[in-house]
């Protein structure tokens, strides 16, 4: 489990995701920088929730408007796409896509602009709509006006053998913030246990095979990642091997900073924001 989810966990009074929004509320109640914070970092959150919930979501990316069914009817295609596998998805709700009567933009029945449809009060795309507990445009002919409100927001859905989601599956994700803390301290327990080693096991290896075998393990266990954002520099003695990492650049990534790193860059973005 990356350190990320316990770290947001430990700094938070409240961390949950609510009609598939994310809410963080840090101790010190700074929701203006820790929100500008989870719009950069939105996608990672979104991952290492759903990993750690063991659960499949996903987000909304962008739609269309056509005529995708067999029956060549008006509709509305979402394109979705998975934040941890980033696999994409579809869902696909009737739509009307001409004129309902005369105006002085155009004549009934003629085609409306582009990427603009009209629903009915009590279509499949209204409810999810409601579903997400996101407030209706003043007009169900404007929607084209507010589809970005489904950004940032996280969709329980199940799919069919081509990829299509099951329209009356579209859900909001939810999870509470005791759900999250509970998952995250029996991913720790299992993590330790896994751990846990017998210390005991001495082997006979002349030290200078040992230091080498060390050595080895050392690269090794650092990871891809490790390797692309640090340098490595392993030092052998007679009897031991040290590897130090140094990162590359001054930055760390947020899960792999301390609070105290996290702190730091909290009150150097509020204080920025107050010097705005």
């Amino acid at each position: 489990m990356s350190k990320l989810l316990k770290t947001l966990l430990q700094r938070s009074d409240y961390l949950a995701v609510e009609y598939g929004k994310i809410i963080l509320i840090p101790k010190n109640k700074d929701t203006q920088t820790s929100d500008r914070w989870l719009k950069d970092n939105w996608l990672k959150v979104a991952s290492e929730i759903l990993i750690t919930s063991n659960q499949t979501g996903f987000a909304y990316q962008e739609y269309t408007t056509g005529r995708y069914t067999q029956h060549k009817a008006g509709s509305l295609h979402l394109t979705l796409y998975n934040p941890v596998t980033g696999n994409t998805a579809y869902a696909i709700f009737n739509a009307k896509l001409t004129r309902g009567r005369n105006t002085r933009f155009g004549d009934e029945n003629k085609p409306l602009p582009k990427k603009r449809f009209t629903v009915k009060e009590h279509s499949g795309f209204t409810k999810f709509w409601r579903d997400m507990n996101i407030p209706l445009p003043r007009r169900l002919s404007a929607f084209h006006d507010c589809m970005g409100k489904l950004k940032h927001r996280l969709i329980s859905a199940k799919l069919d053998e081509n990829g299509k989601a099951i329209n009356k599956t579209l859900k909001p994700f939810s999870i509470t913030h005791e759900e999250l803390i509970s998952l995250v301290t029996e991913a720790d327990i299992t993590q330790t246990s896994t751990k846990q080693t017998p210390n005991n096991y001495q082997t006979r290896a002349p030290d200078k095979e040992r230091a080498q075998t060390h050595c080895l393990s050392a690269i090794e266990t650092i990871s891809g990642t490790c390797l692309n954002h640090c340098e490595v520099k392993v030092k052998e003695t007679t009897n031991k091997v040290s590897a130090t990492i140094h990162p590359l650049n001054g930055h760390k990534a947020p899960e792999d900073q301390t609070l105290e790193e996290w702190d730091m860059d909290y009150d150097n973005a509020a204080t920025a924001h107050r010097e705005i």
